[in-house]
């Protein structure tokens, strides 16, 4: 899983040929992005520190990545996760109706 050096073969001074050139935040792929918050859900670094120092990349680029992988993707509602919203939000109406029906009972039982 190595990212893919970009050399900078521009300029007439030898010492600037084939030098890896560090990549720019955008130029991360999404494979890249993905592959890299693969290896940090699997639990084999301990720190956000210590993976992104294995994969010579920012600590906040790869925060951003983990925060923005959390994030709840709602712009595809399917059917079935419609109807299990709709039967949550009546669930928890009943179960409010509920406890409040088991207080006036308990008061009114003494």
């Amino acid at each position: 899983m190595e990212k893919e050096a970009i050399t900078n073969n521009t300029g007439s001074n030898p010492e600037n040929i084939n030098k890896p050139v560090k990549l720019r935040h955008s130029d991360y792929t999404a494979d890249y992005k993905n592959s890299i918050l693969e290896v940090w859900n699997s639990g084999i670094y301990n720190t956000v520190v210590e993976c992104a120092k294995n994969y010579d990349i920012k600590e906040n680029t790869l925060y951003n990545w983990i925060s923005q992988s959390k994030k709840p993707i709602e712009s595809v509602k399917s059917p079935e996760y419609v109807a299990l919203k709709k039967d949550n939000i009546r669930l928890k109406m009943e179960l409010e109706i509920l406890k409040k029906a088991a207080i006036y009972f308990a008061s009114h039982a003494k």
